[in-house]
Parts: C-alpha cells; sequence; structure tokens
C-alpha cells in the first residue's frame, strides 16, 4: 500500500518515487494549485519549517481517494465541551490532537514502567478476570453464569487474593498492570472501571517498597513528559499528616497546615475554647489569607459547612 510513513521523508529522498496512506488533515486551493497537509498515525504536528520533514514537498503523479469524508460535526481542531458529542463521535474526538497525544503517551509511560520493574526483578503475571466475589471496599459487577444459571461470577476490584497466592508459591516478586472493577458511586478520584499497577513483594520493608515506587515514578514521568523529578520524596507518618493537614492524603502545594492553638488560649474566658480545652480537646486553626474581608453571608456559609462536618459551631 505504501512505501514510506509521512514523517520518515527527508531531503535524502528528493528524486525518488514514493507511494503515501493517510487521510487529509486540511488542504488550500490557490485557485488551480492545490496544497495538501497528508496525515498517518506517526504525526508529529503541523507541517513548518520546523519539522524534518519540513523541508520537503512532494509533487502528485497519482491521487486515489480511499474514503471520502462527510462534513465533521466539529473542528478537530479545538476543544469541545458537549461531552454528548464527543462520545457519539468518539472516533473523530480521538482524532484531536490532544486526544491523540494522551492514548501515546499513555503506551510510552507504561512500558518505561514494564522496563523498570523488569530490571527489577519482578515478573508480569496475567490474573483472572472472572472470580469468586471477595469482601472488599465496594460493590462487585457481577457477570452471570450460562452455565450455573442463578450463580454469578464478580470482576475483581483488585488482584488482591491473587497476589498473595503468588507470594505464598514463591514467586516472590509480582506486578501487573490490572483492570479493576467497582460498582460504587463516581467520585473525583474513583470510576467504575481504572487501570492500576499492581506490586506485590516477598521478604521487603517499607522503605524497600517505597524506595521501588519513588523509581518507578521517576523513570515514567522521565518516559511520559521528559521531565527529572527528585529521587526521592518527601515522607511524613500517618499522624503528622492528620495532625498537619486533616487529611491522610494532603495535598501540600497549598501548604494550608493546621496550627494548634493551645498555649494562645490557655487563659481564654471564650466559653467554647474554655470547656473545649477542659475536657481534653484541643483548639486548632487554618491561616485563611485573605479571608478578613468576607462577608456575612460567606460567613454563614463556612459555619454551615462546619455544621454539616459535624463540628460544633
Amino acid at each position: 500500500m505504501r512505501t514510506h510513513h509521512c514523517n520518515e521523508l527527508r531531503e535524502s529522498h528528493l528524486g525518488q518515487t514514493i507511494t503515501l496512506i493517510g487521510w487529509v488533515n486540511s488542504a488550500r486551493d490557490h485557485g488551480g494549485l492545490i496544497f495538501a497537509d497528508l496525515r498517518d498515525m506517526r504525526i508529529e504536528g503541523t507541517l513548518n519549517d520546523n519539522l524534518p520533514t519540513g523541508a520537503i514537498e512532494i509533487v502528485v503523479r497519482e491521487l486515489r481517494i480511499v474514503n471520502k469524508a462527510d462534513v465533521l460535526p466539529f473542528q478537530l481542531d479545538k476543544e469541545l465541551s458537549n461531552e454528548d458529542l464527543r462520545m457519539k463521535y468518539r472516533y473523530l474526538d480521538l482524532r484531536r490532537a490532544r486526544m491523540s497525544k494522551n492514548i501515546r503517551q499513555r503506551s510510552i509511560i507504561t512500558a518505561a514502567a514494564r522496563r523498570y520493574l523488569d530490571a527489577s526483578g519482578f515478573f508480569e503475571i496475567e490474573t483472572p478476570i472472572l472470580s469468586n466475589p471477595t469482601p472488599e471496599g465496594a460493590r462487585d459487577f457481577l457477570v452471570p453464569s450460562r452455565l450455573n444459571p442463578g450463580r454469578f461470577y464478580a470482576l475483581p476490584q483488585a488482584p488482591q487474593q491473587y497476589k498473595q497466592l503468588m507470594m505464598v508459591a514463591g514467586l516472590e516478586k509480582y506486578y501487573q498492570i490490572a483492570r479493576c472493577f467497582r460498582d460504587e458511586d463516581l467520585r473525583a478520584d474513583r470510576q467504575p472501571e481504572f487501570t492500576q499497577i499492581d506490586i506485590e513483594a516477598s521478604f521487603i520493608g517499607q522503605d524497600d517498597i517505597m524506595t521501588l515506587v519513588e523509581g518507578l515514578l521517576g523513570t515514567m514521568f522521565q518516559a511520559g513528559l521528559g521531565v527529572e523529578i527528585p529521587a526521592s520524596f518527601p515522607r511524613m507518618t500517618y499522624n503528622d499528616a492528620m495532625d498537619i493537614y486533616g487529611s491522610d492524603k494532603p495535598d501540600t502545594r497549598y501548604d494550608m497546615r493546621i496550627i494548634d492553638l493551645a498555649d494562645v488560649f490557655a487563659a481564654t474566658g471564650f466559653k467554647i475554647f474554655r470547656a473545649t480545652l477542659d475536657g481534653g480537646g484541643v483548639v486548632r486553626a487554618i491561616n485563611a489569607k485573605g479571608f478578613a474581608g468576607i462577608t456575612t453571608g460567606q460567613m454563614n456559609r463556612l459555619n454551615e459547612i462546619a455544621i454539616q462536618a459535624g463540628l460544633p459551631v
């Protein structure tokens, strides 16, 4: 069908007869002379002087139209906010540069993770998708069994039991890029199906697995974004995280630390603080920068949120 991919062509190919196949990304009619940008799956951006292929043009001797496109429902070079339209024409949505880049980048990052874990002595193992239900944190997705009416398989929430079974079997170092399924409500960090890098190892300690994951993430960032990240990440204990940030997964970019004000209010006569401290409780606060000028309505709304969270206000 073709002799070259679009992005292979260089000045060294001048004078050669070649065959390309792809799609017309754009066309410009200059009154009888038509220029077209042809692309295939190895897209690297729009043709320009900064591209390796930008120094040449192809004079067409024969043009064969393999398939003709209808008028597109949306422009492929612009962002689209209509999610229903995106899903209806998903094959066109995936043609957009950002979406295509995401898919390619995911492949690059996944390959880097595999190389790193393979080099670290881990074996990639594939575990079953259909299994018995297991008591985990969310509801299972159930698949009816045709051969056993009234009985069901469960889709895995995580390959937890299988990886533990392999540790007992003596495989010692296991990893899997596993597809997981959880029948639970959508949240910012939860969805019904997702992919996770699942790792299990025997005869190692907490610091060993942290060091392994630090190296893994460093390799993935370098491969996917060309970014060097610190070889060692900041670490804190669970108690420190809860005391300082009030969360076991704090977003430290905002540095909204919780400050203990027991010393400041040690002699206070303010009823709520006095009762709290006398009862063995604590008085803590965050520095809400820029909140000195908020309105009464905004303050009342914050009080409502605090009450909904179970705080005595």
